[in-house]
């Protein structure tokens, strides 16, 4: 964006009303919808390890908003915390992509704009995906608070990788699902149509939707029905660095096979066994990938033997909880 566009924006920002929602000792400041548990990570996590020691009232803030929200004057007796599941950082654009221009600027721009930086100035501490040099930032990617409880010890982290790495879908008839509200950058598109002559795509998301599965026969619950398919098509909505969410740890959870691009196409190393996955390439020809799949498709014993690798390494125990122990640190500072 040029420097003029990047003012008007400001200028619009600044008219923006804040989006706030009040639960007790907890404030949720340009936040995403509360609809269930993983929306409440943080504050179920404060709650469990500082029970009665909450003596001042938190603020949690995100990107849905504008920036001006997150500078306003709180009480002395306030922390603020700052998380992004989203990419605010910039990415990587493919000539091989069919990439919504308009609707990107709008999607990207308050991000890219306002919170590449996490919002550290303004924040006692900061949440994000990505590695970031600053004493109160922590990388804390979103996939943790889709795998991990926030009450959880060591031994509970390793018994849930554990868990995770032992599911196998066997006898499985139905090629691949695609779970998606849009595809704005192209990615999905690129793959669905890349694979579409090998594979039958069942799109149970609001994206090119052909089947109310999910929702009539599975109440929603996107893990169990994702175990009725070989294949979980599950890139990432841009390609940035170190940009991972909970998208492929939800295909591995769910049993199936990740066909998947992100974060460079180097996903979490250490934590996601890359021979697990299909990592597909916008800038080759995947012609390996689609001879894989094929096989995968059609010859069982070669895809039982694949499923049954481990999916996350030894490394993810270690990480998770070293990742919670900072964060709890930090909040019992401030508190």
């Amino acid at each position: 964006m040029t420097d003029l566009q990047v003012y008007i924006w400001k200028i619009k920002d600044f008219f923006k009303k804040e989006k706030k929602i009040n639960k007790g000792d907890f404030s949720y400041i340009n936040w995403w919808e509360l609809k269930d548990e993983k929306d409440l990570w943080l504050e179920n996590f404060i709650k469990y390890h500082f029970k009665n020691k909450i003596k001042k009232h938190i603020n949690f803030y995100s990107v849905f908003g504008p920036y001006k929200s997150l500078r306003k004057k709180r009480s002395f007796n306030t922390i603020k915390i700052f998380f992004s599941g989203e990419n605010v950082l910039n990415y990587r654009k493919y000539k091989s992509l069919n990439e919504n221009e308009k609707e990107a600027k709008k999607f990207i721009r308050r991000r890219f704009i306002d919170y590449s930086k996490y919002a550290i100035d303004d924040m006692d501490i900061s949440l994000g995906f990505s590695d970031f040099d600053n004493e109160k930032y922590i990388r804390f990617p979103l996939w943790i608070m889709y795998m991990f409880k926030p009450i959880c010890d060591y031994k509970e982290i390793v018994e849930q990788i554990n868990y995770i790495n032992n599911i196998f879908n066997n006898n499985i008839y139905n090629n691949a699902v695609v779970v998606s509200s849009h595809d704005i950058f192209g990615l999905r598109t690129k793959i669905c149509d890349d694979v579409k002559n090998i594979l039958n795509i069942k799109y149970a998301g609001k994206w090119r939707n052909n089947t109310t599965d999910l929702w009539n026969k599975y109440n929603n619950n996107k893990l169990e029905y994702m175990k009725q398919f070989k294949f979980n098509i599950c890139p990432e909505n841009m390609d940035a660095n170190q940009y991972v969410t909970e998208k492929i740890f939800e295909a591995l959870y769910a049993g199936t096979i990740p066909i998947y691009h992100g974060a460079f196409n180097n996903p979490e190393p250490g934590i996601i066994n890359r021979d697990r996955i299909i990592l597909w390439d916008f800038e080759g020809d995947n012609e390996e990938n689609i001879k894989l799949i094929k096989r995968l498709k059609n010859d069982e014993t070669f895809y039982n033997k694949y499923i049954t690798q481990e999916k996350l390494l030894p490394y993810t125990a270690e990480f998770v909880y070293n990742q919670m122990e900072k964060l709890k640190e930090k909040i019992k500072i401030l508190l």
